[in-house]
């Protein structure tokens, strides 16, 4: 019993140092006609290869 104490207290302390040095980076960015996601290729194209019921009776969509 004593021992989960004493992990869960070094849990908590290390968490809460660890916390004060933290740096949040956005790397999020625009996905849209103007983003060059290969540097060999064109922009973005959004080509639909099927997009409805299949002859078995499901839905189907599928972009290439």
């Amino acid at each position: 019993m004593n021992k989960v104490v004493i992990i869960i207290i070094s849990f908590l302390v290390l968490n809460l140092t660890a916390q004060e040095n933290r740096k949040i980076v956005d790397l999020t960015y625009a996905f849209d006609e103007n983003t060059i996601f290969w540097p060999t290729q064109e922009g973005f194209q959004l080509i639909e290869d099927f997009h409805g019921m299949t002859e078995k009776g499901y839905f189907y969509s599928s972009y290439g």
